[in-house]
């Protein structure tokens, strides 16, 4: 198999340096190209055609923005940024939109001796995000509606790499003035949660926010779980954050806890969903769920940039059904109204 093929992006020279040489030591890729700016990686995207690209340019100031959106956008290019914490401009909503690709955000390392431990962590993603899965030609074939016992009334999302544009696809088919309260736990680097809720805002017109403790997931509602706490609800459908319990898999806020928590509502009201990401966290959340009645979807391979959250789920069991992301928003949109039509 030919060696996945990266382009790098950072206005530091000693950056690129070190990117060049955590790159070097896994023969399974290759970088083909590097940029200082804006302009520069534009050039390199179109003339090498990377496999990913792995870049620290984030917001609308700089000059690559709109054009790396159109030279990539006929055929999306997976997006790594690295970063450091982002600030009221980096972390600006319109890098979410201009980069249609952007699979993942890494946290830019501060120490030199923090580089190295970064460095098996970037490549698992590069090796996974850099090989394309094929995706369906359209998803315009119907779904039939499962059984379900009660009016859906809560959707809960579990995402990772490759999972905001998911949850934008999914979320995207409820149009306004939907009838269920959303709660998205998606992994995402400390500091970028609320620019990804102001680009779902953005995107889909809906009331979109980081979560608060104590406030109702009504519908209509779409919250978003912070960095740093895990994401609950409580039976009364009031929301819960907790920065005590330690992260599960690695992960706080963890998919895991928020869909076992959503055991107190009611099983036969819940929608749980796991959408493209590595590794397996909320399979096991997701699974008592659907012991307890509630519907479970699972992202499909050819749609998702890393097949590893919903791989997990479907070979448990955890899964009722394998949908992309837009037919699992057009059946759950049928569901809030009670039904198919």
């Amino acid at each position: 198999m030919s060696p996945v093929r990266v382009v790098i992006a950072d206005r530091s020279q000693s950056v690129r340096a070190v990117l060049k040489r955590l790159i070097a030591q896994s023969p399974a890729l290759e970088i083909v190209g590097e940029a200082a700016d804006g302009g520069q990686l534009v050039e390199a995207v179109r003339c090498y055609g990377p496999d990913v690209i792995v870049t620290e340019f984030l917001h609308s100031g700089l000059d690559c923005d709109s054009s790396l959106g159109r030279t990539t956008g006929r055929c999306p290019t997976p997006v790594i940024v690295l970063t450091s914490r982002p600030d009221a401009t980096s972390g600006h909503v319109a890098y979410w939109g201009s980069s249609s690709g952007v699979v993942e955000v890494l946290q830019k390392p501060q120490v030199p001796e923090a580089w190295n431990d970064l460095a098996p962590t970037l490549h698992a993603l590069l090796q996974k995000v850099g090989v394309p899965t094929p995706v369906p030609a359209g998803e315009d074939l119907p779904v039939a509606d499962p059984p379900i016992r009660s009016k859906l009334e809560y959707v809960a999302i579990g995402g990772s790499t490759g999972g905001p544009g998911a949850v934008v696809r999914l979320l995207r088919e409820f149009g306004t003035g939907f009838s269920a309260g959303v709660a998205v736990v998606q992994h995402i680097a400390d500091g970028f949660e609320h620019s990804f809720a102001d680009w779902l805002t953005q995107e889909l017109g809906a009331d979109v926010r980081v979560a608060e403790p104590g406030e109702g997931l009504d519908p209509g509602v779409i919250r978003v779980g912070p960095v740093g706490s895990h994401l609950l609800i409580d039976r009364g459908g009031i929301l819960r954050l907790d920065d005590v319990t330690p992260p599960r898999r690695g992960h706080r806020p963890s998919a895991d806890v928020l869909f076992r928590s959503f055991l107190s509502v009611g099983a036969d009201r819940v929608a749980a969903v796991v959408l493209s990401g590595m590794g397996d966290d909320g399979v096991a959340g997701m699974r008592a769920l659907r012991d307890a009645g509630a519907l479970t979807l699972a992202q499909d391979e050819a749609s998702s940039a890393v097949y590893g959250m919903p791989k997990m789920a479907i070979q448990s069991g955890a899964a009722d059904m394998v949908l992309t992301p837009t037919e699992m928003g057009r059946m759950l949109s049928r569901l809030m109204r009670g039904g198919s039509g």
